[in-house]
């Protein structure tokens, strides 16, 4: 058997990003689905609900990409106003977490 294209998804549900090399942890593949989309827990809905493509098939037109350094990971819409972008570390520290912006 050979490998012949190899993919990662950083979040999961959306589209994969292409990669010539991944690690191997006792998780999986290095930042595979390192992050997820959730709905914020509401009164009515005291916990916190993933998000998956199976539901919401516009994922699919979320674009992901991993700089050259391998230390941000970059989100777009195809059909954003103004390319809109949204940068997040590939590697946050959980500290950072604490203070991160809620995006709709």
């Amino acid at each position: 058997m050979k490998i012949q294209r190899l993919f990662i998804y950083p979040v999961k549900s959306l589209r994969p990003v292409e990669v010539s090399a991944a690690e191997i942890t006792n998780e999986g593949l290095r930042f595979d689905r390192q992050y997820v989309l959730v709905k914020p827990p509401t009164k009515q809905q005291p916990l916190a609900e993933h998000i998956t493509i199976k539901w919401r098939f516009d994922l699919g037109l979320f674009h992901t990409a991993i700089d050259k350094a391998w230390s941000k990971l970059t989100i777009t819409h195809s059909h954003a106003q103004e390319r809109e972008v949204l940068v997040v570390p590939l590697t946050p520290s959980p500290l950072s977490l604490l203070d991160a912006k809620i995006f709709e």
